[in-house]
């Protein structure tokens, strides 16, 4: 009989671990739908489009050349001399190099972890003619945007990736809003306002939030 008994707890105990960890498991992965607006006009200043940035390394050295530091190909630190890019190997040089100027995509403000300013939102088309979007990160910014456009429908999510011990989680949409130009979205241009909130599963008491703009191409 103790050992029916035995057996029997040790089976609950089995059955609540695997209800847990498969509650766990679905928490995590699930990814919550946000209201998505279409609209005809969104009243908004997107003037933040006219500021742009260089690539993350591109930097105007002592000699007044664009160069770069830190993400540069190795071909192009064996160009340089002392720091300086000789004349005759600049064109070469900037063949290799982007010096692109790249407007920014994204105005926002937001409540994250490890988070200090983002201007870019990557958005591109899957083969299931699906819409991923994503904000970029910087040295100061580990959390980002998430989203995923399928048919008529979008799914929004933050994802930390700190760069202290914690691994790398996601956020769960709670409640807000995407609203979305019609006519830029036919024309494969995300030209949104959107105002979001997240579920916190690291402290509870501690609100999440992300909104802005953004005005970005579908890729």
């Amino acid at each position: 009989m103790k050992l029916k008994n035995k057996l029997s707890g040790i089976l609950s105990i089995l059955i609540i671990a695997i209800l847990t960890c498969s509650f766990m498991i679905g928490y995590k992965t699930v990814k919550k739908t946000v209201a998505m607006i279409f609209v005809s006009h969104i009243d908004a200043d997107f003037s933040f489009t006219d500021n742009w940035d260089y690539d993350w390394g591109i930097y105007k050295n002592q000699y007044g050349q664009l160069s770069c530091d830190g993400f540069c190909p190795d071909r192009a630190y064996e160009m340089k001399v002392d720091g300086k890019i000789p004349e005759d190997s600049l064109e070469a040089f900037y063949q290799i190099v982007d010096t692109s100027h790249l407007h920014y995509t994204m105005q926002s403000e937001a409540e994250m972890y490890e988070w200090t300013g983002c201007n870019y939102v990557y958005i591109k088309r899957d083969s299931n003619n699906h819409i991923i979007g994503e904000t970029g990160i910087t040295p100061g910014t580990h959390s980002t945007l998430n989203f995923e456009i399928i048919n008529d429908k979008c799914k929004v999510w933050a994802h930390y990736n700190s760069i202290s011990t914690l691994k790398p989680r996601d956020f769960p949409f709670k409640s807000g809003f995407i609203k979305i130009e019609q006519d830029a979205f036919q024309a494969d241009t995300i030209k949104a306002q959107f105002d979001l909130q997240f579920s916190n599963t690291l402290e509870s008491n501690k609100k999440l939030s992300w909104k802005g703009l953004i005005y970005a191409p579908i890729k």
